[in-house]
C-alpha cells in the first residue's frame, strides 16, 4: 500500500463511506451474516460495528500487512477478533468451502479482475453459503452512464483503481445464484458513485 493510498485514499473513503445513509445499508446487508465471515477489503473497518452475534469468526483478505488502525479500533470497540490475510480477492490462500459467508462492500470496483475474484469467493463458500454484496456499479443508461464512461479513465487514478462502469450484477449473476438484489441511488454518495447494488447470492 502506497503512501498515497494511506495517507490520503483511505481517510477521504472512510468520510464519504461513513455517512449515515451508508452504514445504514450496510446494516441492512450484514444483519444475514453467519457462521465463519470472509470479508474482502476490510478497509477501514466501517463493516465491523455492524456484524451480528451469529457471526462467529472473522477474517480479512486485503493486499496490505497490517490492519488498518482505524478497522483494529473498530473491531476492538465490538470486542471481534480479525485475522487479516495478505492476500488479492483473485487468489485467495484460503481452502475450499472455508466460510459460511463472503462479503464484499465497495471492493469489486477496485480488484484488477472481478471475474476471478467472483470466481474465488466462489470457491471458498461452503454448501449453503451466502455471499453478501454492497457495491456502485454503472448506470443503466442515459446521460448518466455516458458521464460515469467519459470520467472513468481520470477517476481511476485518483482513486486506486476504482472503476465507474462495472456491471457487478452481471458479473456475479454469472457465478452465483441471485437470491436477492436492490439496485437504487444511494443517498449522500457522489453522482458518480450513487448507483448501487444491495442483495445476498448463493452457489448454484
Amino acid at each position: 500500500m502506497g503512501l498515497y493510498e494511506r495517507a490520503v485514499f483511505n481517510p477521504a473513503m472512510d468520510w464519504v463511506l461513513s455517512r449515515p445513509s451508508v452504514q445504514a445499508e450496510r446494516a441492512q446487508l450484514l444483519a444475514a451474516a453467519r457462521g465463519s465471515v470472509l470479508e474482502i477489503g476490510v478497509g477501514t473497518g466501517l463493516n465491523l460495528p455492524h456484524y451480528p452475534a451469529a457471526v462467529t469468526d472473522i477474517t480479512a483478505a486485503a493486499p496490505t500487512a497490517s490492519l488498518d488502525a482505524r478497522a483494529a479500533r473498530r473491531a476492538g470497540e465490538r470486542g471481534l477478533a480479525v485475522e487479516l490475510v495478505n492476500a488479492r480477492a483473485e487468489s485467495l490462500p484460503m481452502a475450499g468451502a472455508s466460510f459460511d459467508t463472503a462479503v464484499t462492500t465497495f471492493v469489486l470496483c477496485t480488484v484488477a479482475d472481478p471475474t476471478a475474484a467472483i470466481d474465488e469467493l466462489a470457491r471458498v463458500l461452503r454448501p449453503g453459503g451466502r455471499l453478501l454484496f454492497l457495491e456502485h456499479v454503472v448506470r443503466p443508461g442515459g446521460a448518466g452512464r455516458i458521464v460515469q464512461r467519459l470520467l472513468d479513465p481520470i477517476h481511476r487514478p485518483l482513486t486506486c483503481g476504482c472503476s465507474l462502469v462495472r456491471d457487478t450484477a452481471a458479473a456475479l449473476a454469472a457465478r452465483f445464484r441471485i437470491d436477492e438484489i436492490d439496485q437504487h441511488d444511494l443517498a449522500g454518495m457522489p453522482y458518480t458513485v450513487k448507483r448501487v447494488i444491495r442483495g445476498s447470492a448463493s452457489l448454484p
